[in-house]
């Protein structure tokens, strides 16, 4: 994936040029929602103990262009019904289809057409594939997850700085967020120097990373008030 906080940023500045107050939250969403499939990670860990497989559920059905055309279609249906929810879908389906451009850009390459189809397509060529050695020390890859994580902390302070003026607890939230990202994940960049097979190295990036990415994958929806706002004072947040 590239960095979550990198989409979340893109996401803020989608919905800053987007009208509709829906169409804003929708998209800044949208932008993140793709990578809610790490979060079944661990739970697959469990059941296979294998790492390969942990991996696998990543960019699968929530980077299917079939997936986001569905809702896209679904956005057309409540829009033709005049349903108040249509541009919510509208801006979620274009939000996940710049997440899956920007991806095509970094890391691994992203299976279009799943489940019709697991070719894997990128405009870049991927450092990741499935012949990595999850028992071999990797510095680079396991640099990059560190890095990973930390973008997040970033697109935390940019929604703080959106909240300014704002009374609601995650203007105190999300610097402590911020802090504790750029803690732990400054102390696994420097693991990734000290030869950790990738295998240990990736759960132990990944148990707080979780939370992180759980924190961030949801933002939007806490602070949906705001975002809906973005743009222009007469816009008015959706119900």
């Amino acid at each position: 994936m590239a960095p979550t906080g990198v989409h979340g940023l893109i996401g803020l500045g989608l919905a800053w040029k987007v009208k509709h107050p829906g169409a804003k939250v929708g998209v800044a969403w949208g932008s993140l929602l793709p990578d809610m499939d790490l979060l079944a990670a661990p739970l697959v860990l469990l059941l296979t103990q294998d790492e390969k497989a942990t991996a696998s559920v990543h960019r699968t059905w929530t980077h299917s262009l079939l997936v986001i055309g569905a809702i896209a279609l679904l956005a057309l249906a409540l829009r033709a019904r005049k349903h108040r929810g249509a541009p919510f879908a509208g801006g979620v389906a274009l939000g996940m289809g710049v997440h899956v451009f920007a991806d095509l850009f970094y890391i691994a390459g992203v299976p279009l057409l799943y489940p019709l189809s697991r070719q894997e397509y990128w405009v870049v060529p991927p450092l990741y594939s499935s012949a990595i050695d999850f028992n071999a020390y990797n510095p680079t890859f396991e640099l990059i997850t560190a890095l990973d994580f930390m973008g997040e902390a970033v697109f935390y302070l940019a929604v703080f700085h959106l909240l300014r003026g704002e009374k609601t607890p995650w203007r105190r939230v999300l610097p402590l967020a911020a802090g504790a990202n750029l803690a732990i994940y400054t102390g696994f960049a420097w693991l990734s120097t000290q030869g950790l097979p990738l295998n240990t190295f990736m759960v132990g990036a990944y148990i707080p990373g979780l939370a992180f990415l759980a924190l961030s994958t949801t933002l939007p929806l806490w602070v949906r008030g705001r975002i809906g706002r973005m743009g222009g004072p007469k816009a008015t947040a959706p119900a």
